[in-house]
C-alpha cells in the first residue's frame, strides 16, 4: 500500500511540474485549444503539448 501512495505522490508532482513548465512557456492557450476536442482533458493535452502537437489557433 506504501508503495502505491509513494507512486500517487510521484504521479502528482510529475503532473504538476509538467502543467508548470508548460504554462511559463507560454503554451496555456494551445492546452486550453485542445481541451475542447472530446476525450482530451488537461493532462492529455498536456502530454500532447510536450510532444509537439500545438494547435495555434481556435
Amino acid at each position: 500500500m506504501a508503495h502505491s501512495e509513494g507512486l500517487e505522490a510521484r504521479i502528482t508532482r510529475f503532473d504538476a511540474e509538467l502543467l508548470r513548465s508548460l504554462m511559463e512557456a507560454g503554451y496555456a492557450l494551445p492546452l486550453r485549444l485542445l481541451q475542447t476536442l472530446p476525450g482530451i482533458d488537461l493532462m492529455g493535452a498536456a502530454m500532447l503539448t510536450k510532444h509537439g502537437f500545438v494547435p495555434t489557433r481556435a
